[in-house]
């Protein structure tokens, strides 16, 4: 069977030729949005507008809304600085309103904002013309605008080791907010049950150990890759900047 959301069913638009890093930071684009698609559907019904922003394999933005603009826009604002040179996936069409979010929205003194690459359902001869100016990598799949539960990658990952490979199952755990092992202290809001989701999304696909810091549908602060929970969790808190 042909897995719609392989990279091979991805098409490269616009820009120069996707390099190794570019695949595998849609790859780790896909991981994170499927995730977060899987968790809103399975606990709320529905999967939100949505915005990741990778950078070095680990998402340095993420956030869900009303619509993809403001989406992109809570992305953008959650690290300013992280994003820069990132690669940002949508799971709706990138026109101009969105083209003009990601490279002009919170950035001082007027320039346009330096990304690698942008990944979306679909996009307009708007959005590639403006886009094009920055000679930023644009890449499509239509299977980003139906993502749900179905979309999580079943196939088993391998890994290469030296002399050989490794093999496990895929990551296809989705947080269920209702399921026996989940406890609360106090009555939770919709809004903090979103904020959940989103961060148990975010942080388990970054790299371990990693802290996940969400408020009101924006990811604000996530430290990855460290050696122990203390220290990522100093680092989520260190690259805060919207106040908690």
């Amino acid at each position: 069977n042909i897995d719609p959301l392989g990279i091979d069913q991805f098409k490269h638009v616009q820009g120069m030729e996707l390099s190794y890093v570019n695949l595998t930071d849609i790859d780790r684009l896909l991981q994170t949005s499927t995730h977060i698609a899987a968790g809103f559907e399975r606990n709320f019904g529905e999967v939100p507008p949505m915005a990741v922003g990778v950078k070095h394999g680990n998402a340095c933005g993420a956030a869900v809304a009303e619509t993809l603009v403001e989406a992109v826009e809570k992305m953008l604002e959650g690290d300013t600085r992280a994003i820069f040179g990132g690669v940002v996936m949508i799971n709706g069409t990138i026109d101009k309103e969105v083209a003009q979010t990601l490279m002009k929205h919170a950035m001082e003194g007027g320039g346009s904002r330096l990304l690698d690459g942008v990944v979306g359902a679909d996009v307009t001869d708007e959005a590639l013309e403006m886009l094009s100016r920055k000679k930023l990598r644009v890449v499509t799949n239509p299977a980003l605008a139906s993502l749900s539960e179905d979309s999580l990658d079943t196939s088993r990952r391998v890994r290469p080791v030296r002399g050989g490979v490794l093999e496990q199952p895929n990551y296809t755990f989705i947080q269920d907010l209702s399921a026996d092992h989940m406890q609360y202290y106090g009555e939770l809001t919709e809004q903090q049950k979103q904020d959940m989701i989103l961060a148990w999304a975010v942080g388990c696909t970054s790299n371990s150990n990693t802290i996940s810091i969400v408020k009101n549908g924006q990811l604000i602060g996530n430290g990855v890759g460290q050696q122990d929970r203390v220290g990522a969790g100093q680092l989520a808190i260190a690259r805060t900047t919207i106040e908690m």
